[in-house]
Formats: structure tokens, C-alpha cells, sequence
């Protein structure tokens, strides 16, 4: 609930006053982990800095029919290098914060991520991206219910960088 609140707060400040373009678009792998959709508010006049929320999905089958599965929120704020005519370098920066589900316990994970990648507008203000996104492992923590308590198992903070990559296709309005 944080989370959301902290979400509102920020696009509500980065939106008071601008008046530009707003994008949808789905985004396959990328910082939604397997899949996410997103809305950018862009900041300029011209495509330049853009700030960007999404909601997305995490499915592992584990060994021995054990899975978790949850659900991630992918924020990051972009900025667009322009190549020439609707063609643009994409340089991002965010978070990603995941909550995974097993039987017996939730597990929080926050991803510090990168993005550096290639937008192109085309048509009717259609686009597509592909970038690759250098992340970083942050804080995990695992919790259980105890009588209806919950009660936080295990903390940690590594910096372990790993490389992803993403494709996303969508239309500004």
C-alpha cells in the first residue's frame, strides 16, 4: 500500500503543470521481469524525459511442482537522445519491486536497474523499444504468518548485477 501511495504522490507532483504526451504499451521481459504494462507521462515539450509505472507479472515453476508466483511494479524515469527524425537512444533508471508468493511465506525484492536502449516512433504515434537493463539485487526479506503476525524471516542486501534485456510496443496519446 505504501508503495502505491509513494506512486501517486510521485506522478502526481512529476504531472502538475505538464501538459504532454502520455504512452501505453506492453512491454515482453524487460523490467516488468516477464512481462508488465506500463504508462509514461512524458515531462517536455518534446520527447526528452519521461517518468514511467507498470504493473507486470513473475511465474518460476520450481522443482517438484513448488512455485512461486507474484505480481511486479516496474518505476523508472527515461531520458530520450534524439538520433534524428523519430528515432531516439533511451537511457532509463528505476526500480523494480516484486512480491512473490509460495505456500508458506511472501518474499519482497527490490531491483535497482538500468536502461539503455533504441525507441522508435512510427504511424499514428505508435512505438516500439528494445533496450538491455543491467540490474542490481537490493534488499530481500522473507516473511511468514504466525497467528495472524507477520514476521520478517530473513534480510539481506547484495549487490549482485545481473543483464536482462526487454521488447515493448505501444502508442503515445
Amino acid at each position: 500500500m505504501k508503495y502505491l501511495i509513494t506512486l501517486i504522490f510521485v506522478f502526481g507532483i512529476l504531472s502538475f503543470g505538464f501538459c504532454q504526451k502520455n504512452s501505453v504499451y506492453a512491454e515482453f521481459l524487460g523490467n516488468g521481469i516477464i512481462g508488465s504494462i506500463n504508462y509514461e507521462r512524458q515531462l517536455t515539450k518534446e520527447p526528452k524525459i519521461s517518468t514511467r509505472v507498470g504493473i507486470g507479472l513473475w511465474y518460476n515453476l520450481g522443482i517438484l511442482g513448488s512455485s512461486d508466483a507474484g505480481h511486479t511494479i516496474p518505476i523508472s524515469v527515461h531520458y530520450l537522445l534524439d538520433l534524428n527524425k523519430n528515432n531516439y537512444l533511451d537511457f532509463g533508471i528505476g526500480t523494480t519491486f516484486v512480491q512473490t508468493k509460495s505456500n508458506y511465506s511472501s518474499k519482497y525484492i527490490s531491483y535497482l536497474f538500468t536502461n539503455v536502449g533504441f525507441r522508435r516512433y512510427f504511424g499514428n504515434n505508435w512505438f516500439f523499444k528494445v533496450h538491455v537493463s543491467p540490474y542490481v539485487d537490493n534488499i530481500n526479506s522473507t516473511t511468514s504468518k504466525i497467528g495472524g503476525e507477520t514476521i520478517y524471516i530473513n534480510q539481506e542486501f547484495d549487490f549482485n548485477t545481473k543483464q536482462w534485456f526487454g521488447l515493448s510496443f505501444g502508442k503515445r496519446f
